[in-house]
């Protein structure tokens, strides 16, 4: 039995599933636990103890809180985006926990908005340091060249191999909506990361995006544009097949690419798979 399965990620002998708690709900099982389904439906608890927290070390004693994105690497290991945490955990192929990029919550849990957002006037420093800060990383993926990309509350940024992060477009915690280079470009909340031939598909909350540009630089060299969807929108109440500009998600839950080009979206309120055409 599982209580709030958030992340999936293809690992050898299986699936890999990051299992947190339900926002709000007082009480009851935490679960706060990554769990291994085996291709012959074997469900494994493979890190965690079950309780809320942050504990590295034996995977059986390891504390997360609120593990939600999670992605496997070629090393038979994996990368956590643990978001109440606030920090990029890695469980490695031997079974240990360690902390892999962030140092912690940059405000008060009372000062925090309703899904862990820090105020907008609170600085999130280190960009460009192994000791940096998210705001509130919620997904993360990994590319051949050793680096992550973490959807991080309103911005995507990168680690490096020795755990560096940098900001590769928006800002962490201030929300907005706009279309252009690294630079200026904004979005309202990183739901979900895939990669894709055309670039980096971004879940912006309610709608689909793109960075597009070279993966060895980062995409700091390309552009952020709107492949569907209505960004901005209400979460949740619309629901609309068609092109571009006319289809509406619920929310984008989670992404998934093939080598043709098409895009697989997880619209979670509207209890759906979409697909995104190449053609």
């Amino acid at each position: 039995m599982f209580d709030r399965a958030v992340g999936l990620a293809l690992a050898p002998g299986g699936l890999l599933v990051s299992e947190a708690k339900e926002i709000g709900v007082v009480g009851g099982e935490q679960n706060q636990r990554i769990r291994r389904v085996a291709f012959d439906g074997t469900v494994t608890t493979v890190a965690g103890n079950g309780d809320a927290g942050y504990v590295d070390g034996p995977a059986s004693r390891a504390e997360f809180d609120q593990p939600t994105g999670i992605w496997a690497d070629s090393d038979g290991g994996a990368f956590i985006a643990d978001s109440f945490n606030y920090r990029v955990r890695r469980l490695d192929a031997s079974g240990v926990v360690s902390t892999f990029a962030g140092s912690g919550p940059v405000a008060l849990p009372t000062d925090q908005g309703e899904f862990g957002f820090p105020p907008e006037n609170v600085a999130i420093t280190g960009n460009g340091s192994s000791n940096g800060e998210f705001a509130y990383p919620f997904t993360v993926i990994g590319n051949d060249q050793g680096y992550l990309f973490v959807g991080d509350a309103a911005a995507i940024e990168s680690v490096n191999p020795s755990g560096t992060i940098g900001i590769v477009a928006g800002v962490p915690n201030a929300a907005a909506y706009r279309d252009g280079n690294p630079a200026t470009a904004r979005f309202n909340f990183l739901s979900a990361l895939a990669l894709s031939p055309s670039g980096l598909v971004v879940g912006d909350s309610t709608c689909l995006r793109l960075m597009s540009g070279t993966p060895s630089m980062l995409y700091a060299d390309g552009m952020v544009s709107t492949l569907a969807g209505k960004c901005a929108d209400s979460e949740g109440v619309n629901f609309q097949d068609g092109s571009g500009s006319q289809a509406r998600f619920g929310a984008v839950t989670g992404l998934a690419t093939d080598a043709y080009g098409n895009i697989y979206i997880a619209d979670g309120p509207k209890a759906r798979i979409r697909k995104a055409s190449s053609q």
